[in-house]
């Protein structure tokens, strides 16, 4: 209000200045426009009095000779002279007398005062001449004609005065002074209209500028708003704006998309009310639950589920903000949709690298307590072996060391197993026929399978399936997973399917799951498990290379099936759903640890009271190399004299050491044994010929057996190595081709006819000294 007000008074101010500034400068021009006026007409009107004067005085001077020549001729007794002719010349003389004061100023007879007196003589001379023209004709002239000369000779003083008048008034308004006063008077009158002019143009100037500059503020504000209409219609945020009544008056295109609205139906919502973009279940939501809480505190926020008008849903941030004076509300809306599948995929990784880094540490662990018990099981297999031997003459003692060994080698596996699911022991891989491996498996699982579940087997692939891998390790995957198979219908009725077929992955059956390559040795394979319906879910692991074959393995059982809780631990070392006596917890940590190991994939459909499917997928070889499978141990004959063979026995396990030394003093070496590395090397510097081989074991405090095989190397290059190790076949490998003085790598626990057959190899062509 204050502000219309101000404007009316900036408004009419403008207004008077500029009528005051008009009003000056119209009077200085009129004024100067006046002065030159008048002195043109005085200037024109005493030209024009003169060329009278000078006219009524040649008709005066003509009426004058006229008259005298009478009056001559007369008292001459001469009679030439018409009388006629003198009333001619007063006729003139009259009338150039009245045109003389017909002028301007008194255009109708209205004379000054001297004009007066001479119009007075003028008609004294009538008066006297008119009877003397008459007496003349009637010859009675006597004496009157001097009464006339009189009266021409007053008349004659007359014209001379009015005529020194009129050139003297003629003067005086000529004069130099009269001229500077007119000139003062005209320079003024232009110096007002000048600034008059000058204040209309500063005026103008200013009223210009001032123009100019709201016309920027305006196009400013125009182009700001311009560009704010731009912006919110670009934004990829929903905006609308409602008015008091909530009806909506306008709203961007992304709040159209993000309601399914399509560009030529927006303005068929516009001048409506706002909860129309939305369902009868949300426009109830929005009265019980979003206008009581707008009202209170002024603005609301929430995420919430949107049904678009093609029925599909979103979900979305949104914020409404009532505006002041109670103008309108504000509403906003942004499509969150991609977030929560990124946070519901972000907590899922979580979820993985919890779970990885779980698996790692159980790993980690079931690495280390491996290793130890690895000492442990050595020294009891070899001491079974020992009293094994020593028994013979006692077949019940001897069977019951033979079940001590038998135990020892059941061990061994479990071992292996811990190892492969730690990944501290890699895969004895080779080229392999899956074919059979499954035969194995099958022969062995269908002996003790109940008579109530049918086993059916079914080899799409009809060819040898060749793959990389570990023989035993798939073995023990496979039957993991069909004993766990059995155990869930042990108590009805079922069917145990297996097959094999051989697929190419592709992204339409198997979407997110194909990468360029396989995964790094070192990366854990992501694990996703899916809700796909109440009681049905599924679980991904690992990833397929693109253009790779693979071999499927499919076991499908109609057992109880899995819920999302057990497959989200079914990886997990020792967690089992099985009672205490039948199960250790360790089958599906093996099947974890063989997928790891051959770059395989696993897929895990399971229905609560239906059953599960398990899908294992193998890459395919499709280049054959070497078909033989590798085996521990050497069948070199190694029944020789080795009383002669002097050995250096190291091993930081005093039990390990003590049965190792046992072992071979038994077959006949002399042995020193050494529980510390840097004692054997202070022992191969002071006596570096003393000895003809030294066997040691890898892993010990302060120096490994492969430092200590290193170091001797320096002292006596000749001097051979066998290490005892946990580490893999192909590790094992790798370490005898890096250090020549290592001749033979054997995998802990290392048994007898390994051992001999090793040293045998290596000191056949050395003579003992």
């Amino acid at each position: 209000m204050l502000l219309s007000v101000k404007k009316l008074l900036i408004r009419f101010y403008t207004w008077v200045v500029l009528l005051v500034i008009v009003i000056f400068g119209a009077a200085a021009f009129y004024s100067c426009l006046q002065i030159l006026q008048q002195e043109e007409r005085a200037i024109s009107s005493y030209k024009l009095k003169h060329s009278k004067l000078q006219k009524l005085q040649q008709d005066f001077n003509d009426l004058e000779s006229q008259i005298i020549m009478y009056f001559d001729e007369k008292a001459n007794h001469h009679t030439s002279v018409d009388l006629e002719k003198i009333s001619v010349a007063f006729s003139t003389f009259q009338d150039s007398f009245i045109f003389f004061n017909q002028t301007e100023a008194h255009p109708t007879g209205a004379l000054k005062s001297d004009e007066l007196l001479l119009v007075g003589d003028i008609q004294r001379l009538m008066l006297v001449l008119v009877p003397y023209i008459r007496d003349v004709a009637q010859d009675q002239t006597r004496g009157k004609h001097m009464d006339v000369l009189d009266v021409m000779r007053q008349i004659q003083k007359r014209l001379q005065e009015f005529g020194l008048y009129q050139t003297r008034t003629e003067e005086e308004f000529l004069s130099e002074e009269s001229l500077r006063e007119r000139r003062t008077k005209i320079f003024l009158s232009v110096l007002l209209l000048s600034l008059s002019g000058l204040f209309l143009i500063l005026f103008l100037v200013y009223k210009h500028e001032q123009l100019e500059r709201t016309n920027r503020e305006k196009q400013e504000i125009f182009d700001i708003s311009n560009q704010r209409i731009i912006a919110i219609e670009s934004s990829s945020d929903g905006i609308a704006i409602m008015n008091a009544d909530k009806t909506l008056l306008y709203m961007n295109k992304a709040l159209s998309d993000m309601h399914g609205i399509p560009a030529a139906d927006r303005e068929r919502y516009l001048g409506k009310s706002w909860k129309k973009l939305y369902n009868q279940k949300g426009q109830d939501y929005i009265e019980d639950s979003i206008y009581p809480f707008l009202d209170r505190q002024g603005e609301w926020r929430g995420e919430t589920r949107i049904m678009r008008k093609d029925g599909k849903l979103i979900e979305a941030d949104l914020s409404l903000t009532l505006l002041p004076d109670e103008k309108g509300m504000i509403y906003t809306a942004r499509d969150i949709t991609e977030r929560r599948q990124a946070e519901d995929k972000n907590r899922e990784l979580q979820a993985q690298i919890y779970q990885a880094q779980k698996m790692e540490a159980v790993g980690r662990l079931a690495g280390g307590v491996a290793h130890d018990f690895n000492n442990v099981l050595a020294a009891i297999m070899g001491y079974a072996e020992f009293l094994s031997e020593d028994l013979s003459a006692d077949p019940k003692l001897k069977t019951y060391a033979d079940n001590i060994l038998m135990a020892g080698q059941k061990g061994r596996a479990l071992i292996d197993q811990m190892l492969a699911f730690s990944r501290r022991k890699e895969s004895h891989k080779f080229v392999m026929d899956l074919h059979e491996v499954m035969r194995e498996v099958i022969s062995m699982i269908s002996v003790s399978l109940p008579k109530t579940i049918e086993l059916q087997t079914d080899f799409y692939h009809d060819d040898i399936a060749y793959i990389n891998g570990d023989p035993s390790q798939i073995a023990q995957a496979i039957m993991n997973i069909m004993v766990n198979a059995v155990d869930a219908m042990e108590e009805e009725r079922g069917t145990l399917e297996i097959s094999l077929s051989l697929v190419e992955p592709d992204e339409e059956t198997f979407e997110g799951m194909l990468l360029d390559d396989y995964l790094r040795e070192t990366e854990m394979p992501p694990v996703t498990i899916h809700d796909l319906e109440p009681g049905h879910v599924s679980l991904e692991m690992g990833r397929f290379k693109r253009e790779q074959k693979y071999f499927q393995i499919s076991i499908t059982d109609t057992g109880t099936g899995m819920t999302r809780s057990v497959l989200e631990h079914i990886f997990e070392p020792f967690f089992t759903t099985k009672p205490v006596d039948k199960g250790t917890g360790l089958g599906m940590a093996n099947v974890h640890g063989a997928i790891v190991a051959h770059h395989a994939v696993m897929n895990i459909d399971s229905t609560l009271m239906e059953g599960t499917t398990f899908e294992l997928f193998f890459p395919k070889v499709d280049y054959i190399d070497n078909l033989s499978m590798l085996k521990d141990g050497n069948d070199t004959d190694h029944h020789r004299d080795f009383s002669q063979v002097r050995v250096l026995l190291v091993d930081d396990q005093m039990e390990v050491l003590t049965m190792m030394e046992t072992l071979l003093i038994r077959e006949g070496f002399q042995c020193t044994s050494c529980q510390d590395s840097l004692k054997a090397l202070t022992i191969l510097r002071n006596r570096p010929d003393s000895y003809d081989l030294v066997v040691t074991d890898q892993n010990m405090p302060k120096m490994t057996g492969l430092e200590l095989a290193d170091q001797t190397q320096q002292i006596n290059p000749e001097l051979p190595f066998i290490i005892i190790s946990g580490y893999s076949y192909e590790r094992l490998q790798e370490i005898k081709k890096s250090y020549p003085s290592i001749k033979y790598c054997i995998q802990k626990p290392a048994r007898k006819e390994s051992l001999l057959a090793a040293i045998s190899d290596v000191l056949k062509d050395k003579t003992p000294s």
